[in-house]
This record gives C-alpha cells, structure tokens and sequence, in this order.
C-alpha cells in the first residue's frame, strides 16, 4: 500500500464522524478519473442528480477539531481530528471536501498523493 495513504488510514482508524449519527472513513486511492471530481464522486455515491457542494478541509473539520468542553474522551477525540487533518494538509494536494445529497450526505475528502495518485475518505452524515 502506498505510505502516504497508510499514514492517513492510520490516522482515520478508529475516528467516527459525528453528525446526527456516527460513521467511520473509508480510505481508498484511485487514479484521476476521466469525467470531473464532482461528477466522479456523484457516481461513487449513486447520486448522479444530486448536486455536490464543495468546501474546505477547515469548514468540514470545524466542529469536530475543538475541544471536548473539559469532557476527557471528548479532547482525545478532538485531538485525533486535529491530527488527522495536519496529515491530510501534510500528504495531500489540491484537497477539496464534497458533500452529495441532503439527509443522508455522503461526504468525500479528496487530494492528490504525491505519487499522482489520488485519496479518497468518505464518510456518512445524516442531517435532518
């Protein structure tokens, strides 16, 4: 497996994205696609109709990254995203977030290995 995809695996292991409900990331790394990024990952989640916002690493990250209001497992787990998104701006380029869908928001992270190569964390978010 690529080094810089594993230290992002690793980084993500265990992590659960907290919106209405919790989901884990599934990493993956795949070559750039023929058809734009939006449109690729509109077919990844089987939204092709859907729209796809685009936003940054920081704004997708803001609520999970501050601290756990004195909560101990809360600052572990805020620390763990921090850490996460230093080795996401560390090992990737060109990093932009999509979200695809309302409700049920897939959430795609994606930029570019230094192999050429691209990254992929997709996570789960119910919003009602």
């Amino acid at each position: 497996m690529n080094p810089s995809l594993l230290s992002i695996q690793k980084a993500a292991e265990g992590l659960l994205f907290i919106s209405e409900s919790e989901h884990p990331f599934e990493i993956i790394s795949f070559d750039k696609p023929a058809v734009s990024m939006k449109d690729y990952l509109k077919i990844r989640a089987n939204k092709e109709t859907e729209e796809a916002e685009a936003q940054t690493l920081d704004y997708f990250f803001r609520n999970v990254v501050r601290n756990g209001d004195g909560n101990e497992a809360g600052e572990k787990t805020a620390e763990r995203f921090r850490q996460l998104q230093s080795i996401l701006q560390q090992t990737l380029t060109n990093i932009c977030v999509y979200r695809i869908g309302s409700v049920q928001v897939d959430a795609f992270i994606v930029g570019e290995l230094p192999d050429g190569s691209y990254a992929e964390l997709r996570t789960l978010l119910i919003e009602t």
